[in-house]
């Protein structure tokens, strides 16, 4: 008898430890994998004319890429266009010269450019990494040939201030709006839509976060040695490069017209280059949306040190902006009822699809997490996000969500810091 009831409670502890083990997995929320891409195609290589060796500033139109290269001290440079469907690559003549009409003497460093039409032709603007009056060089181009028709000071707090990145946010009737760089610091200013001279005053808008950015959802425990390079704008959504020898990162970060403070990468996208071939630098320059909505890109490339013969044109592969990209919300945001207050989760609020927007009206800020309520499983981790106040952070493509009777979405906020300190957030849809 002791015998048999000694079986009976082994293999009841056995089947109450089974229950308990199936019960946890079934409890262990199912993650939604970011989006990763991490290989690219050649599409031209960039020559050295004029001893031009180092590439810079890449801007994207609609047929064509342009790359500006200079030689090592900056006192020349050259633009390459190089048509996106064939790679067929052509070095631009300076119209503004007589002689020697192959070269620029007012690129500068040329880091990085930003292509806009205006009342039917085609300019670029090239920041030059220079204070003073050269700080911004405005070229009207037609066909492979650009003429110098404008420079420009650009200022912060009264001072002359140099710049490594520029791209437009918008044009309206009267002004351009443009978003400049240096480091991780952006600004914004405006310039009369056809003044060819004058100062650029420009006021702080953001900083960002590359410190907590996940590249195929990790961080980069040496992104302070990475070097930041032009940066790419599209659809209020920034693509940031940065480099580190042979490695090339791609930073995504969202809803830019909006930003303010300091702002969080988009955990969802990355892109990164680990080059075995090119082992001993691979620099993406400058980065843009075209041709395909692919992502294109030019490169400083070196098998070894002195290789001058493998700079590039190029974009990565897999990535399409209109096939799960990064586009940004459509239309206007609409409040989900009455904003949520939680210490450590948020009530439900539902949403029919497409983007879901969280601004922290109060309470702590720092990192929430959303979930999708799920009453028959496991509740599905959505995204782990970054809140400051006052700011909408878009979670995109709640689409995959979307289920039961009432095709709706249902999630909630949790939170794991200041847990007894209430969060106020309104949910948008």
């Amino acid at each position: 008898m002791k015998h048999i009831l000694g079986k009976i409670m082994h293999h009841t502890k056995l089947f109450i430890i089974t229950c308990i083990m199936l019960s946890t997995v079934m409890m262990v929320p199912n993650s939604v994998s970011a989006a990763y891409y991490n290989t690219y195609t050649t599409v031209s290589s960039l020559g050295n004319a004029h001893g031009s060796y180092a590439a810079q500033g890449f801007g994207v139109g609609s047929t064509y890429t342009y790359s500006v290269k200079v030689n090592g001290d900056d006192t020349a440079g050259v633009i390459y266009r190089t048509k996106m469907s064939d790679g067929t690559t052509t070095l631009m003549k300076n119209g503004t010269r007589i002689v020697n009409r192959y070269y620029a003497d007012f690129l500068g460093h040329g880091n990085d450019m930003a292509l806009s039409k205006i009342n039917g032709e085609y300019y670029m603007f090239i920041v030059t990494m220079k204070k003073g009056s050269l700080s911004l060089v405005k070229l009207k181009y037609v066909g492979t040939t650009y003429y110098k028709v404008g420079n420009y000071t650009i200022k912060y707090n009264g001072a002359d201030k140099a710049m490594s990145g520029v791209k437009i946010m918008s044009k309206d009737a009267n002004n351009i709006h443009f978003l400049f760089k240096t480091k991780t610091k952006f600004y914004k200013g405006k310039l009369p839509l056809t003044a060819n001279s004058g100062t650029i005053n420009v006021d702080h808008a953001f900083n960002l976060n590359v410190k907590d950015a996940r590249v195929n959802g990790s961080t980069i425990s040496n992104i302070d040695s990475y070097a930041t390079q032009g940066i790419g704008l599209h659809k209020d959504t920034l693509y940031f490069p940065m480099t580190y020898k042979n490695v090339s990162i791609v930073l995504v970060y969202r809803n830019i017209s909006r930003a303010s403070g300091t702002i969080m990468a988009d955990d969802d996208l990355s892109f990164r280059i680990t080059s075995k071939k090119y082992a001993d630098l691979f620099e993406i320059e400058g980065v843009g949306i075209a041709n395909g909505d692919k992502l294109w890109f030019n490169t400083n490339r070196r098998k070894q040190a002195g290789d001058t013969a493998s700079d590039s044109v190029g974009y990565f592969n897999g990535f399409s902006l209109s096939s799960g990209g990064s586009a940004a919300p459509n239309g206007e945001w609409d409040p989900v009822g009455a904003p949520v207050e939680f210490k450590m989760q948020s009530p439900v609020r539902h949403s029919t699809g497409g983007d879901v927007g969280f601004k922290l009206l109060s309470g702590p800020e720092g990192y929430y997490t959303v979930w999708e309520d799920d009453p028959d499983n496991a509740d599905d981790l959505v995204k782990k996000i970054y809140l400051k106040k006052g700011v909408t952070y878009n979670v995109k493509d709640i689409n995959r969500f979307v289920d039961g009777t009432n095709k709706t979405a249902e999630f909630y906020l949790t939170k794991d810091h200041n847990t007894s300190t209430y969060a106020k957030v309104q949910v948008y849809d």
